[in-house]
């Protein structure tokens, strides 16, 4: 994982439920989702990223993404990605680049 980086346009919703989980995996993935907002791998679901998931507006705007090289946590943020997808994780943009990988 030494060369990957995670490449997001993801969003939070703390209103959302949480899906059904044992209590061991709800505290880690909220671990994990807190830890993602603070970061800024996760952005509010307001303004642009709003704009563009509910209006399907293109051109991706770049202002919407986020950039993460931290080699601890990115797989676990790709993880959280997937568990809270539809539900406290908005969207679908979500990548491990290698930039060394041809």
């Amino acid at each position: 994982m030494n060369d990957f980086f995670l490449l997001t346009a993801l969003a939070y919703d703390d209103s959302a439920s949480i899906p059904e989980f044992s209590d061991l995996e709800v505290s880690y993935y909220e671990n994990v989702y807190n830890k993602a907002k603070e970061m800024g791998v996760l952005i509010p679901y307001n303004g642009l990223i709003e704009e563009f998931y509910e209006d399907n507006k293109y051109p991706f705007l770049a202002n919407i993404m986020s950039l993460s090289f931290d080699k601890q946590d990115i797989l676990n943020f790709c993880e959280l990605s997937m568990a809270y997808k539809y539900n406290k994780v908005v969207g679908d943009y979500c990548f491990l680049v290698n930039p060394k990988l041809k």
